[in-house]
């Protein structure tokens, strides 16, 4: 390794750990001060399939940060090796419990449409399928102690990135259309069909719909298309390495697990 790529890797790494700190000290503020709220709703209640998704998408964000965190403990290659592919599937499970969401909510609004829950959920859940594709390319994992750190290198080309990027985010977007679509779909029979009206009957069920629903499913469109779009530039030829990343996706991911955690789900929706 010469000495520019030595400190063009010393630079990407410092960027990756404070955007890992970043997100780790916010999840953690959050845990804490809704902890209260946590204990009242689900601990004292019975345990059913809602919490189930609940506890699974709060607590496995926060275990994959802090196992990230861990990538700054010296250790040895075969230490190295665990923790880079523990860490890396947790972090693609997080996906699964986003498209479960994703998969209810279409259920709701579709009036108990189980083949377009089951499109939105496939849609969802496909950056798992490509994540897990790229993670096989990946054959380079051991402490480095010139870097200080664990690393883990993958073999995939820039173009097989750029198209796994392409594919993931799109699914995932065209899954966020199909949402926003039948939100508004559903809520405009239901008598909500602008916003005159919902600012009208803004304080009832279908008004609080219209808004939080719209808003959800909209920012987290955007939050993929700016996902897509820096991790493209990142990719592009005109980046300064091959290795080159976005730093966007360690907040991007920690912001879609904020809003599914803070949005409510309902099972059955009668409009």
């Amino acid at each position: 390794m010469s000495a520019q790529e030595f400190v063009a890797a010393r630079e990407s790494i410092y960027l990756s750990n404070c955007c890992n700190f970043a997100v780790t000290a916010l999840l953690v503020y959050e845990y804490l001060i809704t902890l209260d709220r946590e204990v009242a709703l689900f601990w004292r209640r019975r345990v059913t399939g809602a919490s189930v998704l609940f506890f699974t998408n709060r607590y496995l964000v926060l275990v994959v940060y802090l196992l990230l965190l861990m990538y700054l403990v010296p250790m040895s290659d075969h230490s190295c090796l665990l923790l880079a592919r523990s860490s890396t599937v947790l972090g693609y499970l997080q996906i699964i419990p986003q498209a479960a969401f994703s998969a209810m909510r279409a259920l709701a609004l579709s009036g108990m449409n189980w083949y377009m829950a089951g499109a939105v959920f496939l849609l969802a859940v496909v950056p798992f399928g490509t994540n897990m594709v790229t993670f096989s390319f990946s054959s380079t994992v051991q402490y480095n102690p010139l870097l200080g750190e664990c690393l883990a290198m993958s073999n995939t080309t820039r173009s097989q990135a750029i198209i796994f990027t392409a594919v993931s985010r799109g699914c995932l977007m065209a899954s966020d259309a199909i949402l926003i679509v039948l939100t508004w779909y559903r809520l405009a029979r239901a008598g909500v069909a602008n916003w005159g009206d919902f600012k009208l009957r803004g304080s009832s069920f279908s008004g609080i719909l219209l808004k939080d629903g719209s808003a959800y499913f909209l920012t987290l469109l955007l939050v993929n298309l700016m996902h897509m779009i820096s991790t493209l530039v990142a990719l592009s030829p005109l980046a300064r390495s091959a290795d080159h990343i976005s730093y966007v996706s360690a907040f991007t991911y920690m912001y879609a697990h904020r809003c599914t955690r803070r949005f409510p789900t309902t099972p059955r929706l009668t409009l």
